[in-house]
């Protein structure tokens, strides 16, 4: 599956798909995991909610890596860091599972290998080929861990893992929104294009980011292995902490 989103990509950087046609692709290669019995499983989700919980999550992921592969290094740094934290957890539980933990480590290694080039000044680019793939690959990855081992409320952690993508996809859908502009019409109003634009250098916004992404990890490792009441408690914090934040990126002014 991730194979095909990687073809489609490259399709897409050459500049022969269609907005229609790219998510086609990208709907295609989600059949395929789903065929496989690889999806979002809880003993809670009935199949029918869960089929297009997995297709609304994997799209969204691959396609909200490729939202902030817009600054050298962060979306490659971000998808190492991620790619590491589902290591740790597929390796870290009662029933460990090697086969996720292989994978994790397998494309953290690759993304850290690519970012020593893709770093601020970049001499190599991720384009749709590679975030589209990161995404998808470390949305997919996620699907294929269990997080529920002390109470269900571990079952957000994936959420947290990648939520720097997830904050920024969210955070720019509810600016068009309010601006009255199509959600997929681009424009400045990133996460990472609003803090170089407040006053920190493309390495510190990069740095930011990535230091969220380690933190953010963390966090969910905390709420998967506390006691109900912290984990309710650390989800609170952070929930404050988001709208905060986002009020707060909300106020920087992004005219020319």
């Amino acid at each position: 599956s991730a194979a095909v989103v990687l073809v489609l990509g490259l399709i897409d950087d050459i500049g022969a798909l269609s907005p229609y046609a790219k998510l086609a692709g990208q709907l295609l290669a989600v059949s395929v995991l789903i065929k496989a019995g690889v999806m979002i499983k809880l003993v809670f989700l009935p199949t029918w909610a869960a089929v297009p919980l997995t297709v609304l999550w994997l799209v969204g992921m691959a396609n909200s890596f490729n939202l902030i592969d817009i600054m050298d290094g962060l979306s490659s740094g971000v998808g190492a860091i991620a790619a590491i934290w589902l290591a740790v957890i597929a390796l870290c539980a009662p029933d460990p599972i090697p086969s996720t933990a292989y994978l994790a480590c397998a494309l953290a290694g690759g993304l850290l290998g690519f970012r020593r080039y893709n770093a601020h000044p970049a001499k190599i680019y991720m384009g749709d080929t590679g975030s589209l793939f990161t995404g998808f690959l470390l949305g997919a990855l996620a699907m294929a861990n269990h997080y529920t081992i002390e109470h269900r409320l571990g079952a957000v952690v994936p959420l947290l893992v990648l939520g720097v993508p997830l904050f920024d996809t969210l955070f720019v859908m509810y600016i068009r929104w309010r601006r009255g502009i199509p959600v997929m019409l681009g424009s400045p109003d990133h996460v990472a294009l609003r803090l170089r634009k407040w006053r920190l250098s493309t390495i510190n916004t990069v740095r930011a980011n990535m230091f969220a992404a380690t933190l953010l990890g963390a966090l969910g490792v905390g709420v998967m292995m506390a006691p109900l009441t912290w984990a309710i408690g650390i989800l609170a914090g952070i929930a404050v902490i988001a709208v905060v934040l986002a009020a707060w990126l909300k106020t920087i002014d992004m005219s020319l």
